[in-house]
């Protein structure tokens, strides 16, 4: 009977002390959360980089312009950041340089190639070379009328010799190729920059890095949340917004009190806060009590730098860019002709197979050589442009023009939404 009795005790202490250790716990987890309502911490990580619509810096917050900060200032940031973003002295960082650049993500996705924190690339413009250009011939042309002119010029190209002189050989009949003086076609473009823009359509806004608030942890987000002090601990990393924030969102819903980045024209009475931020910088007409949203499809977003480069919430660039000839790199073509025939096999008309070769003169029962070629020479005065008919075109389409090429860099289609509650910035 004792010992029935000492073994119910013990079930009984085992007992308080489980109910004991769920109620404190509750009492823990509900304490804590209150405490962070009533403390207002900051929902936001040291080193998280928000965009924003509207100009100016929040509190607690730096414009991502690759300053360089003092460690001792910024200590927190300063250990999430490291030197990722530049090399500076031992006691300072730099930040992360958003001003005229895109955010992509780092890592290496399929087929592309990996991209550190902190890693920057990419050029604005640019420039194109010969070998930017796809490999492509010209024609060179002779007028099947005969030869009315024995010294060239620019309204003169090749024509049908007399019966009397040979120069046109068929391809298959020389023995031997070779390649004229590369001055015998000129390039293409003179003296112009070859560089073309290379920005999709873009619209510039402000990004903006957490200077304080809760140093960033990993957490599991496919982890099963059953402690309530590790709920605690998950929830204090939701972010609370801004007014005017720009998020991403992977869905087409979006939460409550955000509305999606699509130009929509809205009224001044319903969002006069969101209105005195943005002003009617992105649409709309404050006579008639309307503003509109920034409207963000289809646009890759940079950090602001300054008018000069872009306005602010003005979008520029091109989804596609044709090039036109004062793009084209300078460059030249060979002209190739043949040595070594005889002067049966050679012929007085061009032919689609024929190449140049050394003329070949008849005086009385066979055929001579005469002078055609010369010392190759760069003085412009020594030289004839012949007409531009005898090259003939190379590319284009049928209308003549060079058919756009894609000028959009690898991304994602997100949905970006702009918050219409939250915190005043300022």
């Amino acid at each position: 009977m004792e010992r029935r009795t000492t073994i119910c005790n013990r079930s009984w202490l085992f007992f308080i002390l489980y109910v004991t250790k769920e109620y404190f716990s509750r009492v823990i987890f509900v304490y804590l959360a209150s405490m962070e309502a009533a403390l207002n911490i900051e929902n936001v990580c040291v080193g998280e980089i928000r965009l924003l619509a509207f100009r100016g810096v929040p509190d607690g917050f730096r414009l991502c312009d690759g300053a360089e900060l003092e460690t001792i200032q910024y200590p927190g940031l300063g250990m999430v950041l490291r030197d990722r973003f530049g090399k500076a002295s031992g006691l300072t960082f730099r930040l992360p340089n958003l001003c005229g650049r895109l955010p992509i993500g780092a890592g290496q996705g399929p087929g592309l190639s990996e991209r550190l924190v902190g890693a920057v690339g990419g050029e604005r413009k640019v420039e194109l070379t010969g070998q930017h250009l796809p490999a492509h011939s010209h024609g060179f042309y002779a007028s099947r009328s005969e030869a009315d002119q024995a010294a060239p010029d620019a309204t003169r190209g090749l024509g049908t010799l007399s019966s009397q002189v040979k120069m046109y050989l068929p391809v298959q009949a020389g023995s031997t190729s070779y390649t004229l003086d590369v001055t015998t076609i000129g390039g293409v473009a003179d003296v112009r920059p070859p560089v073309h823009d290379n920005i999709m359509p873009t619209i510039p806004l402000n990004y903006v890095i957490a200077t304080e608030g809760l140093m960033p942890f990993a957490v599991d987000p496919y982890a099963e949340v059953s402690d309530p002090l590790q709920w605690v601990a998950t929830s204090i990393l939701e972010r609370s917004a801004f007014l005017g924030e720009v998020r991403f969102f992977a869905t087409t819903n979006l939460p409550m009190d955000w509305l999606p980045c699509n130009g929509r024209i809205v009224l001044i009475r319903n969002f006069p806060s969101l209105y005195a931020l943005l002003g009617n910088a992105f649409g709309g007409n404050r006579d008639e009590g309307t503003f509109a949203l920034p409207d963000l499809r289809g646009l890759a977003i940079e950090g602001f730098a300054d008018a000069t480069v872009a306005p602010f919430g003005k979008p520029y660039g091109s989804s596609s860019i044709a090039l036109t000839e004062a793009e084209i790199a300078d460059h030249s073509h060979i002209v190739k002709g043949i040595a070594g025939a005889n002067a049966v096999q050679k012929t007085s008309s061009p032919g689609a197979n024929n190449m140049i070769s050394a003329i070949s003169v008849r005086q009385g029962g066979s055929y001579k050589a005469a002078a055609m070629f010369n010392k190759p020479t760069h003085d412009v005065h020594q030289l004839t442009q012949l007409s531009a008919d005898t090259i003939g075109m190379a590319g284009g389409n049928e209308s003549g023009r060079a058919d756009p090429h894609d000028n959009m860099q690898p991304y994602l289609a997100l949905t970006a939404g702009i918050s219409l509650m939250g915190e005043f910035p300022f």
